[in-house]
């Protein structure tokens, strides 16, 4: 209802617009007016009422006489009015270069500098539609509603003062000739609804010294040429109007990034601006509020801004609904934003995934918000379930990830049912798709030293939903919501050193919750550098844990490396090469030098193999006389074994088979069998950390 009498009130005006422009102009102005010093004759595109009139009265001859006279070019020629003036020429009116607007509310002809041609006492007001250049003198406070409406012959408004109480509703609503407006330096209590709407001439505001402007009503540049808003340059603004810039269609900046005063964006404020690629929010420190339909339509738009923005706290309905060319949300960096609205992000892109990070403050991903989107990749890192509603993914349902650590969050009966109604399954874990490896080397491996090393031809699959997805390098850097979570070493663009020379490309995907390393199987060479390397790495080292060691190496020299860890509860694992494989358990590992080797140091927490036995009854009783030997490498290490996750052990159970048989062997929290352990003295199984590993289960023989 309210948005019908908004385009009811706005249709209304621009009629009473026309209706009035049309009974300003004189039937047929006298031909002394026409000789008066400094005036022009011009076709005007005001003058309906005007022509039909003079028609009436001239005849042909009169016509004829008139285009001998010499009729100057014309100021302004609407589309309107174009053809009628070309197969009628008596539709000629006369339009002065310079008028000033006094404090009568009247306008005077005047010089280019604003000094009246006559005084006021014997000056006779000009029309508002024979003015070309409009200056408005320094006592006038307010300039009146529809005062210079479809005023086409304008070109240029400029202020001799310096403050202005307001420019009201429509004032110069349809000036379609307009294109300078000269507000430098000025202090101006209210710009008014749709003051300056549909001037398409409108480039930009001219502000050689910024302006303060308390307040802008709605729609008050909507429809205009404007290329920049200018926002940078205007101050005391806290809030934008609604619709306040929409269909500007060739607006290419907000000017948002540098304006440090507004703090919420109104209902369609930038809508349909086809030609803005950047919001500007990115680097705003005041916005803290983007309303419904701010930026819906706008086709070229890239970056919402909210990957960098520190401020915003809610995105209203259909924000950024239809612009078709974002692929990303800028949320997988925000922890700011609370709430989104319902097709916040309906028809737009998406192909770039979606990440809400661990410090993400949304709770729930609203009706649609996703809708007609080509999104495939969600992961939801967040310490909190995150609802979702019906329609929210494209098709009804998507593959939904989140770190193991927050499977327990959707198994609450309330998240549970919401998931299963809505997405029609819940969050998968994370750490049974993820993986990367690399297909295609760089192109370039061979540098001299101080080269530039360039990634072009990298091609890397990222397996996240089940399926392998190819990316070239300058894609997975940069223009995915997991790009963040990729390195490069050596980097694309860093500058070869001689320290690189038998080194791998190394990929790396760290997101906090899970590591992963994938090498190139081409080696970045040196000319004429015949030297291998050994690099030593330890992504998983926390503070107080080191690994030591590497450098360059003649064949067959002897290399050293050493770990160690001095935390406790953790300990070094293992060696490994660049593909995963363990080489040495040991803290201090030797080897001979045969190629260039990326080495890891592995460190994880502690895992307690302690085995026990327990009859399969109600009352967990432990059966009498029982022993456990455990045994990894070819080594027993009795009934206690200290080692990492992943680890494969073999554990032995001895007990008195004439009173004891075993049913089968479970982790100690009980939840989860071993698999194949069932009827067997014996179990094979690799440590996952749950609780305390190797419990058989007994019962009684027969």
């Amino acid at each position: 209802m309210k948005k019908s009498a908004r385009i009811f009130d706005i249709a209304l005006r621009v009629l009473l617009s026309f209706t009035l422009a049309v009974s300003f102009i004189p039937i047929a102005p006298s031909s002394s007016f026409a000789e008066e010093s400094g005036v022009h004759t011009a076709v005007s595109a005001d003058t309906g009422a005007g022509a039909s009139g003079s028609d009436s009265e001239n005849s042909a001859g009169e016509n004829d006489s008139a285009d001998e006279a010499g009729v100057g070019e014309p100021v302004a020629t609407s589309s309107d009015a174009a053809s009628s003036s070309i197969s009628d020429s008596s539709s000629i009116d006369y339009v002065r270069q310079y008028g000033k607007l006094m404090a009568d509310g009247n306008i005077y002809e005047c010089d280019e500098s604003g000094t009246l041609k006559q005084s006021l006492e014997g000056a006779t007001p000009v029309e508002p539609c024979y003015v070309a250049n409009l200056i408005v003198d320094s006592e006038v406070t307010s300039i009146r509603y529809l005062q210079f409406a479809s005023c086409h012959n304008l070109k240029s408004v400029r202020f001799e003062g310096k403050t202005l109480d307001s420019i009201d509703d429509s004032a110069f609503h349809d000036c379609r000739n307009l294109a300078l407006v000269d507000f430098s330096g000025m202090s101006i209590g209210y710009l008014g609804e749709l003051a300056f709407g549909t001037c398409v001439s409108l480039t930009s505001l001219t502000l050689s010294e910024p302006v303060t402007i308390q307040a802008m009503g709605y729609g008050c540049f909507s429809c205009c040429g404007l290329t920049t808003t200018s926002l940078d340059k205007i101050q005391g603004l806290t809030s934008l109007p609604d619709g306040v810039f929409s269909q500007c269609y060739d607006l290419i900046e907000t000017g948002l990034d540098k304006n440090t005063t507004i703090q919420s964006i109104g209902t369609e404020a930038f809508a349909y601006c086809y030609g803005l690629t950047d919001t500007g929010l990115g680097a705003n420190t005041s916005v803290t509020a983007i309303n419904e339909y701010a930026f819906v339509g706008c086709d070229h738009l890239i970056d919402t801004g909210l990957g960098t923005n520190e401020r915003i706290a809610t995105i209203g309905n259909c924000a950024f609904k239809d612009c078709k060319s974002l692929r990303l949300t800028g949320l997988e960096t925000n922890t700011t934003v609370s709430s989104i609205g319902e097709s916040c992000f309906k028809n737009t892109d998406m192909s770039g995934g979606l990440v809400l990070p661990k410090g993400s403050k949304i709770t729930q991903i609203p009706q649609e918000a996703f809708a007609e989107t080509k999104l495939s990749f969600v992961y939801f890192q967040c310490d909190h379930a995150v609802l979702v509603d019906s329609q929210t993914f494209p098709n009804g349902f998507i593959k939904v990830l989140v770190p193991a650590r927050s499977l327990d969050l959707y198994q609450n009966s309330e998240v549970k049912r919401d998931w299963e109604a809505c997405n029609y399954d819940l969050p998968y874990d994370a750490s049974n798709y993820l993986s990367i490896s690399v297909v295609s080397d760089p192109n370039r491996l061979v540098y001299q030293k101080g080269d530039v090393v360039s990634l072009g031809g990298m091609q890397v699959k990222f397996n996240y939903d089940g399926t392998q997805h190819t990316f070239d390098y300058a894609d997975l850097a940069s223009n995915y919501a997991f790009s963040q979570f990729f390195s490069f070493s050596p980097d694309n663009g860093s500058v070869f050193q001689s320290s690189d020379n038998g080194a791998p490309v190394r990929v790396t995907y760290n997101d906090g919750d899970y590591l992963l390393n994938a090498y190139s199987s081409g080696i970045l060479q040196e000319e004429g550098n015949t030297a291998f390397s050994v690099y030593v790495e330890s992504p998983t080292a926390q503070l107080g844990e080191t690994a030591t060691g590497g450098g360059q190496f003649s064949l067959g020299d002897t290399c050293t490396v050493s770990a160690e860890t001095t935390l406790e509860g953790r300990l070094f694992a293992y060696w490994a090469d660049e593909k995963g494989n363990v080489l040495s358990e040991k803290k201090t590992y030797e080897f001979s030098v045969e190629r260039s080797i990326v080495l890891t140091a592995v460190f994880a927490d502690e895992i307690v193999v302690s085995p026990k036995a327990q009859l399969d009854l109600a009352n967990g009783s432990e059966v009498e006389n029982v022993t456990f030997s455990i045994v990894a490498d070819n080594c027993n290490y009795g009934e206690t074994f200290v080692t990492y996750p992943g680890k494969v052990v073999t554990i032995t159970c001895n007990y008195d088979s004439s009173k004891w048989s075993i049913d089968h062997w479970v982790y100690s929290d009980g939840a989860y069998w071993i698999a194949g352990s069932e009827n067997s003295a014996t179990v094979s199984y690799t440590v996952e950390g749950k609780g305390d590993p190797g419990h058989p289960q007994g019962k009684g023989a027969a």
